[in-house]
C-alpha cells in the first residue's frame, strides 16, 4: 500500500493505542479417578499487569495471587514478575513467588525464561525454576518450542527435568494449543504427563 492510500489512512485512524493495563483470571480443575486421597482439586488465579513504553525493550510488570486446593488443603501464593526484550531477538521473563504458610507449595520460588524470537513461526525457549520447600530445594530445567501456525493459533511443547529433594530426577512434558480470539480474548487446551 502507498502512503496516500485511502484504505491505509482509514485503518490508521481507527487504530487504538496498545493497552497499558491488563487483568487476567483463570481456573483449573484436576480430576483423579484412581486415587482415594486426591479426587477433585482446583486452582484459580487473578493477575494484574502493566506494560510500559520505554523504547523497543517493551518492559512489563505484574502481580498475581493463586489459590490452590490440593491434597485436601489450601495454599495461597503471591507472585511478582516482569518481562523485557533487552535485545532483539531475546525476550526474558522472571517471576518470584511466596507462600506464607504452605501446606504443599514451596515457601519461595523463582523462575526465569528466555524466548528466542528468531522467526515468527518457530520460537525456542529455555526456562529454569527454583523451588524452596521446608525439606529442601527442587530445581527444574524446561526447554520448549512454540510453533505459531497462524496469527490466531499456536502449538506449544515444553519438556521438564527436575532435580528433586531426595536426589532423584523426574521428567515430564506438556503441550498446549493456544487460541487468540481478537484483541481481548484468548484461551488454550493443554495436556501434560
Amino acid at each position: 500500500q502507498k502512503p496516500d492510500d485511502a484504505d491505509l489512512k482509514r485503518k490508521l485512524s481507527g487504530a487504538a493505542p496498545p493497552l497499558l493495563w491488563r487483568a487476567d483470571a483463570g481456573y483449573v480443575y484436576d480430576g483423579y479417578q484412581q486415587s482415594v486421597i486426591r479426587t477433585a482439586e482446583h486452582n484459580s488465579y487473578l493477575q494484574i499487569g502493566r506494560q510500559f513504553s520505554l523504547g523497543g525493550v517493551k518492559p512489563s510488570l505484574w502481580s498475581r495471587h493463586e489459590w490452590q486446593q490440593h491434597f485436601q488443603a489450601t495454599d495461597n501464593t503471591y507472585y511478582l514478575g516482569g518481562s523485557i526484550r533487552p535485545v532483539n531477538p531475546i525476550a526474558i521473563q522472571a517471576e518470584s513467588g511466596f507462600t506464607q504458610t504452605p501446606n504443599f507449595r514451596p515457601t519461595q520460588q523463582y523462575f526465569v525464561r528466555a524466548d528466542f524470537l528468531f522467526s515468527r513461526f518457530l520460537i525456542p525457549s529455555i526456562g529454569y525454576k527454583y523451588l524452596s520447600y521446608r525439606d529442601g530445594p527442587v530445581e527444574i530445567v524446561m526447554p520448549g518450542l512454540r510453533l505459531q501456525a497462524a496469527a490466531w493459533v499456536a502449538l506449544k511443547y515444553e519438556y521438564s527435568n527436575s532435580n528433586n529433594i531426595i536426589g532423584t530426577n523426574t521428567e515430564s512434558w506438556q503441550s498446549a494449543l493456544d487460541f487468540q480470539f481478537g484483541e481481548n480474548l484468548s484461551g488454550y487446551a493443554g495436556y501434560a504427563e
